[in-house]
């Protein structure tokens, strides 16, 4: 500031100083000298703007707010591929030409965040109209918008659907439908100056935020998903976020997926089943194959299915009729409660059965580790978790052989359920991804079930309550 005659004068206080900065501006919205000389200059005259639909008296071609209007190219330009031409192609008056770029800046400074490791811009809509009182209206629900950010960015919350801390999801729930939104996903690479849109949502509405920040907590509840083992003997919940589908669909490698699927969500379109269960497979059977742990990739899977069923996004999913009522009996009662719970995936008595028998397998993994001193051969007849309905049904019986040989098959009760359901499982409703997932889920959840079974010759025998990860 220059301080005159005892006051304070900023940059905005001398005319002749803002107005030559404002005719700076202005020229570049016309004029670019690395340009041949007769393309220098791209000026409409009389003409509509394509901002504010007025005629203007000057309209200018290199008014790009952001890089992904480009002019560098002749090939780009109507009118005979001429660069000049190019206020044909996108007229700007100079007065919506400002109005952009203080957009651009409120927008880049308020309404922006990170989104699984892709940025992204909010856009609020509003059913005002742009003049008078209304605009003021709208004026003030920005404004309210971003002072909620401020105080959300001091909250520690876990209710937020990526890992970002200033994430704006939330806070949109808290309108009414007169405010939509729409979601602008894009990419600029590191200082080059271009601009790409991944991804434009648009009409996203507040109450349907609010259901799936609704679908996100009804899947936190889940027992499965609770009191699960961390780090030094704690205990943590498995929280819902898109990170969890960003685990299956890196971004660096996934990232059309990764958008394709955040899109339908957003949209309220359905999602494949087949194409989800797919992809979890080939993360899960790699990790398998590797010796490394699948528990949590199973759960984060679970999750993302129970996610997108909560909100009726999941198609194509082949649903048998269940067949199979189960006898009320103290050791199947805890089964039974299981697949009410998780009803809408255990519809049929093929899901069941390889679950189930999943379940089977992973007890005897179990009694192997301690009879051969942590080894787990039998882990080998199991095809790296590529498996069908053959592959299955020759699994069941070599299972109670080994069992048997160990002397510790405390399991015929559950071995006479998964016949039952096998009596009626039709595998023609079940892809091989969905088999190799769900016996894969059988075994992860294993540890999830108690089992104890009297046996005359050898009296109460339990093959451990404890509840420990493998």
């Amino acid at each position: 500031a220059i301080e005159e005659d005892g006051q304070c004068r900023y940059v905005g206080d001398f005319p002749q100083f803002t107005a030559g900065l404002r005719t700076q501006f202005e020229k570049f919205l016309y004029t670019r000298a690395s340009f041949p000389k007769k393309e220098r200059q791209s000026i409409g005259h009389n003409n509509q703007c394509y901002i504010c639909s007025e005629k203007r008296e000057k309209t200018y071609g290199y008014a790009s707010t952001f890089a992904f209007y480009t002019y560098d190219k002749p090939g780009f330009m109507s009118g005979g591929f001429q660069r000049d031409q190019a206020w044909k192609n996108y007229p700007v008056c100079p007065e919506c030409a400002y109005s952009l770029e203080i957009g651009k800046k409120y927008v880049e400074e308020h309404l922006a965040s990170r989104f699984c490791g892709i940025d992204y811009y909010i856009i609020p809509k509003s059913i005002f109209t742009e003049h008078g009182d209304n605009l003021k209206e709208l004026f003030a629900i920005l404004s309210d918008l971003e002072e909620k950010r401020k105080m959300s960015l001091k909250e520690d919350t876990v209710n937020r659907l990526t890992t970002a801390q200033d994430e704006l999801f939330e806070i949109m729930t808290e309108y009414d439908n007169f405010m939509n939104f729409n979601l602008m996903f894009y990419d600029s690479p590191g200082g080059s100056g271009e601009f790409r849109i991944l991804l434009y949502i648009e009409d996203v509405l507040p109450s349907y935020l609010r259901n799936i920040f609704d679908a996100k907590e009804k899947v936190e509840d889940l027992a499965m998903f609770k009191d699960l083992p961390g780090k030094n003997k704690t205990k943590f919940t498995l929280r819902f976020g898109f990170n969890l589908i960003a685990d299956f669909y890196p971004i660096k490698d996934y990232r059309k997926t990764f958008l394709e699927i955040t899109n339908n969500i957003f949209s309220q379109k359905l999602i494949s089943y087949t194409m989800l269960v797919d992809r979890f497979m080939e993360v899960i059977r790699q990790k398998f194959t590797n010796n490394e742990t699948i528990w949590l990739d199973l759960r984060k899977a679970f999750a993302i299915l129970n996610f997108l069923e909560y909100l009726n996004l999941l198609n194509n999913r082949k649903e048998g009729l269940l067949k199979m009522t189960v006898v009320a009996d103290d050791y199947l009662v805890q089964f039974e409660e299981f697949f009410n719970t998780y009803k809408e995936f255990f519809e049929s008595d093929v899901k069941r059965a390889v679950f189930l028998e999943g379940v089977l397998t992973e007890k005897l993994l179990k009694i192997q580790r301690v009879k051969r001193d942590g080894a787990t051969p039998f882990k080998e007849r199991l095809n790296g978790l590529k498996l069908n309905e053959r592959i299955i049904k020759r699994l069941f019986p070599e299972i109670q052989n080994k069992l048997e040989e160990y002397q510790s098959n405390y399991y015929r009760k559950l071995e006479e359920l998964i016949s039952k359901h096998f009596l009626t499982a039709d595998f023609a409703s079940i892809s091989n991804d969905e088999i190799s997932f769900y016996f894969a889920m059988g075994m992860n959840l294993a540890n999830e079930f108690n089992f104890i079974e009297k046996d005359k010759n050898r009296g109460n025998q339990e093959d451990g309550n404890n509840k420990e990860q493998n």
